[in-house]
Formats: C-alpha cells, sequence, structure tokens
C-alpha cells in the first residue's frame, strides 16, 4: 500500500474544501469564518497520518473539526461580554473638573471680598497665602 504524502493531502484538502469549509461557517452565523477556516486546517494537519476512508474520510473529518470550531466559537461569544462604546453625555457619574471647580471657587470669594471694606480687602492683599497647610 502506497504512503500518501500529508504536505501533498493539506494542499489538496484546502484547495478543495476551504471554500466550503469557509461557506459552512458563515451559514453558522461564526464572528470571523476566514479566521476559523484557517483553526479548521491547523487543526487538520496534524491529524492527517492517522486519517482513514480515503476522500469520504477526510471530508468528514475537515466537517466534523469545522463543526466544533462552530460550537466553539458560538460558547467563546457567550462568554465574552459585550462591548460598547463609551459616550459621556449618558454617563450619569460626570463631575466637574478640578479646574472648574476652582474657578467656581475664585468666583465665590471674589464676590466675598467685594463686601469687605478697602482696608479689610487690603489686609487681606498683604497677608501670604498658605496654600498647603
Amino acid at each position: 500500500m502506497a504512503r500518501i504524502d500529508p504536505d501533498a493531502l493539506f494542499v489538496d484538502a484546502y484547495r478543495e474544501y476551504s471554500p466550503g469549509v469557509c461557506g459552512y461557517l458563515r451559514t453558522r452565523g461564526v464572528e470571523d469564518p476566514e479566521a476559523v477556516t484557517q483553526d479548521v486546517f491547523l487543526a487538520l494537519y496534524p491529524r492527517l497520518g492517522d486519517l482513514r476512508g480515503g476522500p469520504a474520510g477526510l471530508r468528514t473529518l475537515v466537517f466534523t473539526i469545522a463543526h466544533a470550531r462552530a460550537v466553539d466559537s458560538h460558547r467563546s461569544r457567550g462568554r465574552t461580554p459585550v462591548s460598547i462604546e463609551y459616550d459621556p453625555a449618558w454617563d450619569p457619574r460626570l463631575t466637574e473638573s478640578a479646574e472648574e471647580q476652582a474657578l467656581e471657587g475664585m468666583a465665590d470669594g471674589l464676590a466675598l471680598l467685594k463686601n469687605l471694606t478697602e482696608d479689610y480687602r487690603e489686609v487681606l492683599a498683604l497677608e501670604p497665602v498658605k496654600l498647603f497647610v
């Protein structure tokens, strides 16, 4: 019995079945059918040495692996949280920036200074500011 070269068998299998595998994965709703098709054939290659059943066995093996990868894809998608784009307009946790708070505080302070007499304003202007106590 003649031994078949696994490399040549792999190339022939890829040419023959990759379009069908990709189409099968696409109809099964796999998110990235081209990438999963590559995974199918990467999983097929090491198993070519033990292949039995001739061309029909090869086809069965290819589509069995493809089905398993489709199931894996759906399972992993089910475990992956849905990502949505962040929109700050819809975020109720927003607060003013530190700059806005400081400017608002300065406006309040200036309003208080206007209520003081000129002498008291002069005293405050001469007093060194203590930022860190």
